[in-house]
């Protein structure tokens, strides 16, 4: 009677375990149904978060400053023959002229370097050949001693290359463009003058001649207010449409 329940015991032991087994396993399969069908509904489509896109350059609008920078230059210019004229006794012209010459030009040189700066940046979105010097040079050509007698041209010159319409583009090279010579008229017109202003101004004992000498550069100074005005205004109108033809 005692082994005839120890099997009955045994049987059902067994019985129990099988039905565990079963269990587990139903559990496991309804686990990979739910995480294939998203917890018994449908599955759904999973979407990655978008990755943030870097904004595509784009070609900033230069009137405001070109505008800016040529009536400065102007100014300054006009304020210089002033003062070249009041030594040759045209008018009497006070010591405070001479500050005020001083203050305009800085004004002037930081205006024009922002519309320079701008049009680099410009630049290098029409067409992605390199320039000679880096972006930094646009504001040190004008400040580094030496460099400074010829980085700034370069700097414009290859503005001008990239900006010019005429020019192919997609060559990987700026190539010289047409009305180049504008560029090269001016900084003879820009370097006589500063030349002649630093000589006049060193001729202390000398009035007569410092009057001649600063005559001179009053003249270079207009020339090079002429055409760094015509210069800037026509890589302002190429950029604002870089895909039409202009006249050189």
């Amino acid at each position: 009677m005692m082994q005839h329940g120890d099997r009955d015991a045994a049987t059902a032991s067994r019985f129990g375990a099988r039905q565990e087994v079963r269990l587990t396993r139903g559990a496991a399969l309804a686990f990979v149904r739910a995480s294939r069908t998203g917890l018994g509904g449908p599955m759904q489509p999973q979407f990655s978060a978008p990755v943030p896109q870097r904004p595509m350059p784009r070609v900033r609008p230069l009137a405001a400053w070109q505008s800016a920078s040529a009536i400065l230059i102007t100014v300054t210019t006009a304020v210089g023959v002033a003062d070249v004229a009041g030594e040759w006794g045209a008018f009497p012209v006070s010591a405070g002229l001479a500050w005020t010459y001083l203050g305009i030009q800085v004004v002037t040189g930081i205006v024009f370097v922002r519309w320079l700066w701008l049009a680099r940046a410009n630049a290098e979105v029409i067409e992605p050949a390199p320039h000679r010097h880096s972006r930094v040079w646009v504001v040190l050509g004008w400040i580094v001693p030496i460099v400074s007698f010829w980085f700034p041209q370069m700097v414009v010159r290859d503005v001008w290359n990239a900006s010019n319409p005429q020019r192919p583009r997609g060559t990987g090279l700026l190539y010289p463009a047409p009305g180049g010579e504008l560029i090269s008229w001016w900084w003879a017109a820009y370097l006589t003058d500063q030349v002649l202003s630093t000589i006049g101004g060193r001729l202390t004992g000398d009035t007569v001649t410092a009057r001649d000498v600063d005559t001179v550069a009053a003249a270079a100074t207009v020339a090079s207010a002429a055409l760094v005005i015509v210069i800037s205004a026509r890589i302002t109108a190429w950029q604002a449409n870089p895909g039409v033809p202009h006249q050189a």
